[in-house]
């Protein structure tokens, strides 16, 4: 069906540097991107690595040694912005993500937009949360038929793996690069500020129409501003203005 609209996909390799002129979004691409587990165990702290039982063909989680270049980044977190790791009462076996990956896709991103916006869509935590004693097992879970599971290694290849993404430290990635940053906000707070609220009013009107089809949409629309659904999704928005004089304003984001 021809609906008037151009659309053209591309890898992000084939587009060329400094080529777009417009708006970046990436809804729930960083919570799927590789992250490193790291995991203090006898006083330490070590990796966590995955290994296979050579009797039962299982995986496993292992441990071996952390390398320098996660040691520098965890320390530069630590000097930039006062996140520590692990947190000074953490117990045996606390386990955690590091977002290694972020910041290199951010650089791509990075290099591809000439005047533009990204904006990031996805589950997100402040670091006092993420990085604390009591959250001693990080985010990352299991999905399998829209199932969940904490059992990361089970039924492997046929599940989606994700963890949630540490709001200090993707700002600071992306500002190191040369992001300025426009704003975050929760996506219910967001949709409601650019006019959700309307949007279901409206519906009202169609109940006597169809009640049944207006429910539905009515549900729907709800379910992306449930902080229990979708509305505790954050939205980050950062901008890459080459021409000065160009800018944006946002109500949901002030």
């Amino acid at each position: 069906m021809n609906i008037g609209i151009d659309i053209l996909w591309k890898d992000l390799d084939e587009v060329e540097e400094n080529n777009i002129n417009g708006i970046v979004l990436a809804n729930e691409v960083l919570d799927a991107l590789p992250v490193e587990r790291i995991t203090f165990s006898k006083g330490k702290l070590l990796r966590q690595a995955v290994s296979i039982d050579k009797k039962s063909h299982k995986l496993y989680f292992d441990e071996m040694q952390i390398t320098s270049e996660l040691r520098k980044s965890i320390e530069l977190a630590k000097s930039e912005l006062g996140i520590i790791i692990p947190p000074e009462d953490a117990h045996e076996g606390w386990t955690t993500e590091w977002h290694v990956d972020n910041s290199k896709w951010l650089e791509a991103i990075y290099g591809k937009i000439n005047n533009g916006i990204l904006l990031i869509i996805d589950y997100a935590k402040e670091a006092k949360k993420y990085y604390t004693s009591k959250n001693s097992d990080g985010t990352i879970v299991s999905y399998e038929n829209q199932k969940m599971t904490n059992n990361v290694l089970d039924s492997p290849g046929n599940c989606d793996l994700t963890s949630h993404v540490c709001i200090e430290t993707l700002i600071n990635d992306a500002e190191t690069l040369g992001f300025d940053t426009v704003g975050i906000t929760k996506q219910g707070e967001a949709l409601l500020a650019l006019g959700l609220a309307e949007r279901l009013y409206g519906i009202q009107k169609e109940i006597k129409e169809d009640l049944s089809n207006a429910l539905l949409r009515r549900e729907a629309l709800l379910r992306l501003v449930d902080p229990v659904c979708l509305g505790d999704f954050k939205w980050f928005v950062f901008k890459k203005f080459n021409e000065k004089k160009m800018n944006i304003n946002s109500t949901c984001l002030r």
